[in-house]
C-alpha cells in the first residue's frame, strides 16, 4: 500500500487550501496589495515580511497570489535571494519570468535597468515582485529594486508591487535611511509557531498527502514537540 498519495503536498512550493495561524498576516498583506493587484498602476504598494525560517512568510505571499492571480493583470515574479544574489542574475530571472528577451551579459547595471524599464513600459507589463531571503542581497542591490517601483515617470505608471522577505530587521537596517523609509512602515511580522500550531499544520498536511492509517497523531505530536 502506498503511504504517500499526493507528493505535491510535501513540496516547498505547496500552497494549502487553508492557511492556518497566518490569517492575520494574510489579511494585513491583502490590505496593502489587493487594490493594486486588482487594478495595478495607480500607486506603489510594498511590504516587508519578517520572521524566522519556517514561520510561513513565503507560503503566505504565495497564498495571496493564488487568491488574485485569475483576476489580476499583474505577473508574479518570485526571486529566491539564496539562488539569485547579484544584480545581473536577478534581472535575468525577472526577464525569464516575464518572458521578455534580455541579454545575459555585456551591459552595465544602468543599461540593464533601463532595458527592463523599457520592456515594462512598452509591453504594458505589471510585476508583482517578491524578493525572498533578501538578506542575501547586497544593500545597494536591494535599494535598486525598492526604488525601481517609484520610477513612475520612466515606467509610465506604478508598474511594480514589491514584497521583501527577511528573517529580522537587519534586512532593512542595512539600507540607507531614505530607502529604509520607503519600506519601514509597511512591516508585517511572523512570530514562531507554537507547538500546538505546528501539530495542526502537520495534521492538515498528513491528511492531505498521506494514506489513511499510514500515520498516527502521536507521531505527529512527537514531531511537533521536537
Amino acid at each position: 500500500m502506498a503511504i504517500v498519495v499526493d507528493e505535491s503536498v510535501f513540496s516547498p512550493n505547496y500552497v494549502p487550501e487553508r492557511l492556518p495561524h497566518r490569517e492575520q498576516q494574510l489579511q494585513s498583506i491583502d490590505m496593502l496589495l489587493s487594490s493594486w493587484l486588482q487594478a495595478p498602476g495607480h500607486h506603489y504598494p510594498r511590504a516587508t515580511l519578517l520572521g524566522r525560517p519556517g514561520t510561513g512568510k513565503t507560503v503566505t505571499i504565495r497564498k495571496l497570489w493564488e487568491i488574485y492571480k485569475e483576476r489580476s493583470k499583474a505577473r508574479f515574479v518570485y526571486i529566491n535571494g539564496f539562488i539569485y544574489r547579484n544584480f545581473t542574475t536577478i534581472v535575468g530571472e525577472i526577464a525569464r519570468s516575464l518572458e521578455i528577451p534580455f541579454p545575459r551579459r555585456g551591459l552595465s547595471r544602468d543599461e540593464f535597468l533601463a532595458l527592463l524599464i523599457e520592456h515594462l513600459r512598452e509591453r504594458d507589463l505589471y510585476m508583482f515582485l517578491v524578493l525572498d531571503d533578501a538578506f542575501n542581497l547586497a544593500p545597494d542591490i536591494l535599494s535598486t529594486f525598492i526604488r525601481l517601483g517609484q520610477e513612475v515617470d520612466k515606467l509610465g505608471a506604478f508598474r511594480i508591487a514589491l514584497v521583501v522577505v527577511g528573517h529580522n530587521d537587519t534586512v532593512l537596517n542595512n539600507l540607507d535611511p531614505s530607502t529604509r523609509g520607503i519600506m519601514g512602515k509597511y512591516v508585517i511580522r511572523f512570530p514562531p509557531y507554537t507547538k500546538e500550531q505546528i501539530f495542526s499544520i502537520l495534521l492538515d498536511r498528513a491528511r492531505a498527502g498521506l494514506a489513511e492509517g499510514s500515520y498516527s497523531e502521536d507521531i505527529l505530536q512527537m514531531i511537533a514537540d521536537i
